[in-house]
């Protein structure tokens, strides 16, 4: 296999479409004539899931010191531009294969955060193309069904709480679901408005739900605070709940969020 002639074109940007395993290398280095072959046969094996490239320290001194090349052969892997993980020496393909189970990003890992920023931006029908597809392929991926029923929760919330009904609440996975589960209570328990309890914190509540249905957050999560306003355990502090769901929908980087949060956090005070 021939080195690369542009790192920056065969490496950085094409580590962005599928991880790039790089083999640090020299002519005159015995261990890497021996480790050559094993990285060429994986590549093979492996077709696919990486590409392998080669740089010849010799020929590119630059490239080899900017990325910390002290011993040969060095591999380092490349993710969507940065080094993900690295190993030195001639180490066996098994041991090399056990190592790039946990050095490689999942599967579909960008499609998945690609489907997590449309969501935050709106894009909700788009997101959820990407990950009916992910599922389709892999029924058992749970950050794709989770994701896929964040997308859906505000206009089929029934369906996505049936995404989720069997994957456990931990770790980051668990927060979403949490999230989906106070907006389905949301969006369904109290849809009806006479059935809420008298307060005069009901009027800005059943806006808030209504402006939701529209996908307006704005004016939902305005007049969440207006109802905690007048009165903070209205619904036994659910609307609280409800408001931090919101925030987590939207992520943290969301303006909304940003601004919402800072009256939420004052008027609870």
């Amino acid at each position: 296999m021939d080195d690369v002639k542009n790192f920056s074109e065969e490496v950085i940007k094409k580590s962005y479409t599928i991880p790039v395993l790089v083999d640090f290398w020299a002519r005159w280095c015995s261990a890497c004539k021996v480790l050559s072959p094993t990285l060429e046969l994986l590549k093979e094996r492996h077709m696919g899931e990486w590409v392998l490239a080669k740089v010849e320290v010799d020929d590119h001194p630059q490239i080899a010191i900017q990325y910390a090349v002290t011993s040969i052969p060095s591999v380092k892997l490349f993710v969507e531009g940065k080094v993900a993980d690295e190993f030195t020496g001639a180490i066996p393909g098994h041991v090399i294969e056990e190592w790039l189970i946990n050095a490689l990003p999942p599967k579909h890992q960008s499609e998945l955060h690609k489907a997590d920023q449309l969501i935050k931006d709106g894009h909700e029908i788009e997101a959820e193309l990407i990950l009916s597809k992910i599922t389709s392929e892999e029924p058992e991926n749970k950050e794709a069904k989770v994701l896929l029923a964040k997308s859906i929760v505000l206009n089929r919330p029934s369906d996505a709480l049936s995404l989720v009904k069997n994957i456990e609440v931990l770790g980051p996975l668990g927060h979403v679901i949490d999230t989906i589960h106070t907006l389905v209570m949301l969006l369904t328990r109290f849809k009806v408005f006479t059935e809420l309890p008298n307060s005069p914190a009901k009027p800005f509540f059943a806006k808030a739900i209504t402006a939701l249905f529209s996908h307006d957050f704005n004016s939902s999560l305005e007049n969440m605070l207006e109802s905690l306003k007048v009165d903070k355990n209205y619904l036994d502090g659910f609307v609280r709940e409800a408001c931090i769901a919101l925030f987590n929908y939207l992520g943290e980087s969301n303006t909304l969020t940003i601004k919402y949060r800072q009256i939420f956090g004052r008027i609870l005070w």
